[in-house]
């Protein structure tokens, strides 16, 4: 078996303990799957960080302690930040996006650190700053379906933001950007064909 093979059948398992909400489970397969993938394969290795950041942060929601959570988000953002970097070695258009998107989910997950609310607001303000880039630069360069995970960044951006917000106006405004980005995802996976 080859080492590109084997990669997507650890994949393949890690896609199917996030269906178990296996997510530390999950987070093992795609530090296996890392190992078998080249350093040079950007794309692969950035997309593969990603969801390995995306994993951490799931697993931190189940922690049974204060420091295993602090733990599995300090390993999230640490993922993100990988991803970030591999996608930068892309030379394509597409990688602006996808960097932005890192960059968000960067700001989004050390909200979930920070300790002081002013702190936490920035944080998601900066998230929301971003992750609209990140959504802008997904539809000019055509990608629909970056462009859905895009507004379930929002969504889930604006749904924490608008828990720290006490201004009736900015709630309104915070309400109405999160259901207009979620209608959007809607959208797009349900035209992609895609279940989310």
């Amino acid at each position: 078996m080859s080492e590109a093979s084997g990669a997507e059948v650890i994949l393949s398992r890690a896609r199917a303990q996030e269906r178990e909400y296996d997510w530390l489970g999950a987070t093992e397969s795609y530090k296996k799957a890392l190992g078998l993938v080249s350093e040079k394969d950007f794309l692969n290795t950035a997309e593969i960080y990603e969801q390995l950041g995306c994993a951490f942060y799931r697993a931190a929601m189940q922690a049974e302690s204060v420091d295993d959570f602090r733990e599995r988000m300090h390993q999230a953002v640490a993922s993100y930040e990988k991803a970030k970097e591999a996608y930068e070695g892309l030379g394509k258009p597409g990688k602006t996006p996808r960097t932005l998107h890192c960059d968000a989910m960067i700001a989004y997950v050390n909200c979930w650190l920070a300790s002081e609310v002013p702190e936490k607001k920035r944080l998601l303000d900066e998230c929301w700053r971003i992750e609209k880039e990140a959504f802008k630069a997904y539809d000019e360069v055509g990608d629909q379906l970056g462009s859905g995970k895009a507004c379930i960044g929002l969504a889930d951006c604006l749904d924490e933001r608008l828990d720290l917000e006490l201004d009736m106006q900015m709630r309104e405004k915070i309400l109405d950007e999160a259901l207009s980005f979620g209608e959007k995802a809607i959208q797009i996976f349900s035209n992609a064909g895609v279940e989310h």
